[in-house]
């Protein structure tokens, strides 16, 4: 079942609303943020490596928390690889630890707490929000989706952590609505690699009502690319694909 429209339009104006007033409440909504990660990290040994139950503003913790970059956290991560108890980064032990692609450093791994995800999950979902506001459209989520395909393929450790790219965690997390509607699915990129899957991407997603596309500009380009060869192949006009 689709939302209905008048319900997008709702939650796209109240973000909207939302968004102005954080604007002008610049200092609020940072200390909010701080109070958030101090909550968030209460009694981890994140917390306990940094002292952070003696910061209560943001003066503090710019004064007595150092610029830090994954090395820092290096002992952290191997702690939870080997043994993930819970209080690392959150209170019960982590389900999910993302590794980066290592296209612009070393590839590392971030962990990934209910919180973040949560935030995530957030995120994603006030970006069709206000999609919906900047283009008064809000049927977006009547049709499909394409999006750049990512690598869902995941791992599962002795000390049960999910390791995998972000992206590709986040698809497996993704709401079963949300997975009807995005394009490539699920059973293609599980099924396929490489040209492989940008083929069968192709092919699944051609005949589709697709109203929206969201993607890297390098993946992007190489989705337009592909496409235009298709309509090709079909003997379609490129002008009358859209």
């Amino acid at each position: 079942m689709h939302p209905p429209h008048f319900i997008l339009k709702f939650m796209a104006n109240r973000l909207d609303k939302k968004i102005l007033s954080n604007g002008n409440n610049i200092r609020k909504v940072q200390q909010g943020v701080l109070n958030n990660i101090l909550h968030d990290l209460a009694n981890t040994k994140v917390a306990k490596k940094y002292s952070l139950e003696n910061i209560t503003s943001i003066e503090e913790f710019n004064r007595l928390i150092p610029v830090t970059t994954d090395l820092d956290y290096r002992e952290l991560i191997d702690s939870i690889m080997n043994n993930n108890e819970s209080n690392f980064f959150q209170s019960k032990p982590l389900e999910f630890l993302a590794r980066t692609s290592g296209s612009t450093s070393d590839s590392k791994y971030i962990p990934y707490t209910k919180n973040l995800i949560k935030n995530f999950k957030r995120f994603s979902t006030n970006i069709i929000f206000k999609f919906c506001k900047l283009t008064n459209s809000y049927d977006l989520l009547d049709s499909n989706i394409l999006v750049s395909p990512g690598n869902i393929s995941v791992t599962k450790n002795d000390q049960g952590l999910i390791i995998g790219q972000g992206t590709g965690i986040m698809t497996l997390l993704a709401p079963k609505f949300t997975q009807k509607i995005i394009r490539p699915s699920l059973e293609i990129l599980e099924s396929s690699t490489g040209d492989n899957k940008l083929d069968l991407m192709i092919k699944e997603s051609f005949s589709l009502d697709i109203r929206s596309f969201s993607g890297m500009p390098t993946f992007a380009i190489a989705i337009l690319e592909a496409v235009l060869i298709e309509a090709k192949s079909r003997g379609i006009i490129a002008s009358n694909i859209l």
